[in-house]
């Protein structure tokens, strides 16, 4: 017994040097946060506290390469840049083309690696298999006859779930009118905060979180939150020539209306609740693929606006629509991904904000 107990302490020992030894050096932590667990930083203030890991110089400073930067913002004290303005003002590192856009090339732990159809698919599968937050079967029943779309939904029960109240509260926060100017408030942004805690807690996210990393899509969890906020929630124009008006968020799972359509629209738990509010008009069904989730396309009114195709998942938790749609967004840009339900064909299509610097979703949904 004792001898056992020798050995248990010393696996428990060499467990902890091992995890100590990881925590003092940078790969994978350049820009962290403050973390007062950790016995060395890896950020701007390391320099002046004099506390920075031992490779923190090589690791987070090497100006000359894009390891770890594709779609960083202008750095002034870096000699090239890795996003994709570079190629207009000439200042691209030297392996920008082969690290931050051929999505192929594994010699560099932190740049993208090419996502196979195959692998789509079964993140996609994954992400819905472990989604704790997508409705029961009996929680959503659609009508039979066509005069609304839903029959019945469980919302008392949803509501209890913030998958659905934090989601719920983000969708006043926004004017669906395109052309005109958006802002949020302070509150409006501590809800997306608020929003983005929760969901990054969730197994959906999580697992997503995985995928990405071992991709090289994401070197941490600060950068993977900023990933999804830069995506989502960052405002932008949607005309060149507009004010600010518009976000992945708002475009995909709120919609929005222009002179006399609607566009984007791509959530049926906004859907339902406009519907229930009475500003929305279910138009007729046009088709569905019978998968696990289930994908259905509509036609809508929206405030007298029509929309004659609307597609959207059936049943699934917000975080699942936004997993599905970043992964897609991030691996097949301005084209269709090919993802397959159980065997059946529902591609997204994914387009970006191409009039402004740096990848953020200009709309993402199922096409059928």
């Amino acid at each position: 017994m004792g001898t056992l107990r020798r050995h248990v302490s010393l696996i428990l020992l060499s467990m902890l040097i091992n995890a100590s030894a990881n925590e003092d050096f940078c790969d994978g932590r350049c820009g962290d946060s403050l973390d007062r667990t950790r016995s060395c930083q890896c950020n701007s203030a390391c320099q002046r506290y004099g506390d920075c890991c031992e490779d923190y110089v090589d690791c987070c400073l090497v100006s000359d390469f894009c390891n770890g930067r594709c779609g960083a913002y202008i750095d002034g004290t870096r000699s090239c840049q890795c996003n994709s303005a570079c190629q207009r003002y000439n200042n691209c590192c030297e392996d920008y083309v082969e690290c931050c856009l051929s999505a192929c090339n594994i010699e560099y732990r932190h740049c993208p690696v090419l996502i196979t159809d195959d692998e789509l698919s079964q993140l996609a599968e994954e992400l819905y298999d472990v989604d704790s937050n997508k409705a029961a079967s009996s929680d959503v029943i659609l009508e039979d006859l066509g005069v609304q779309l839903f029959n019945y939904v469980n919302e008392a029960s949803l509501l209890q779930n913030p998958s659905y109240s934090l989601f719920l509260s983000l969708l006043d926060n926004y004017n669906p009118y395109t052309g005109q100017l958006e802002t949020l408030s302070s509150d409006e942004l501590s809800e997306i905060d608020q929003y983005l805690d929760y969901i990054l807690t969730t197994p959906v996210m999580v697992t997503l979180k995985t995928f990405l990393k071992q991709k090289g899509y994401a070197s941490s969890d600060s950068a993977y939150r900023g990933l999804l906020d830069d995506l989502w929630f960052q405002l932008y124009p949607r005309s060149s020539f507009g004010p600010v008006d518009s976000s992945g968020f708002e475009h995909v799972m709120v919609g929005e209306l222009k002179t006399s359509s609607v566009t984007g629209f791509h959530n049926w738990f906004r859907f339902y609740q406009l519907e229930k509010a009475g500003s929305l008009t279910y138009k007729g069904f046009r088709s569905s693929v019978q998968t696990s989730p289930q994908v259905l396309k509509v036609r809508l009114e929206w405030f007298g606006k029509s929309k004659p195709q609307s597609s959207f998942f059936l049943g699934t938790s917000p975080e699942y629509d936004m997993a599905v749609y970043t992964v897609c967004a991030l691996a097949r840009t301005n084209s269709r991904c090919p993802i397959k339900l159980a065997g059946k064909s529902v591609p997204i299509q994914t387009y970006d904000v191409a009039h402004k610097s740096g990848l953020q979703i200009a709309t993402s949904y199922s096409v059928i």
